[in-house]
């Protein structure tokens, strides 16, 4: 049986954007701005990146909204949202690795 599924990290906080209308309150805010990493996971160690997600949270009435591609803010969060490979996760490869060609050596033995 094999366990797979995602796993999100939270890659930064940013509120140094321009201030915008709430689209729940109506009220003209600075929201705040959360980058979370989604991430393949398999058998709980998280493989490699699937897809960024960006919201928004008001700082008056607290919500929390998913960011558009059209939103005034996103082109600046996401320039300063940082790219690349967390080294943490290529150990899960490292371990990952002999496991699979233990496997695969072990069904081509048993094989007639």
């Amino acid at each position: 049986m094999i366990l797979g599924g995602t796993h999100f990290d939270h890659l930064g906080e940013y509120d140094d954007v321009v201030a915008e209308d709430c689209k729940i309150c109506r009220k003209q805010n600075k929201p705040i701005y959360l980058v979370e990493q989604g991430y393949f996971k398999l058998f709980g160690m998280a493989l490699f990146p699937l897809s960024k997600k960006y919201f928004k949270t008001c700082s008056s009435c607290k919500v929390k909204l998913k960011v558009r591609t059209t939103d005034s803010n996103f082109r600046s969060v996401k320039a300063a949202t940082p790219g690349g490979f967390k080294l943490k996760y290529v150990w899960g490869w490292i371990i990952l690795i002999p496991i699979v060609i233990g496997v695969a050596i072990f069904l081509q033995s048993i094989k007639p």
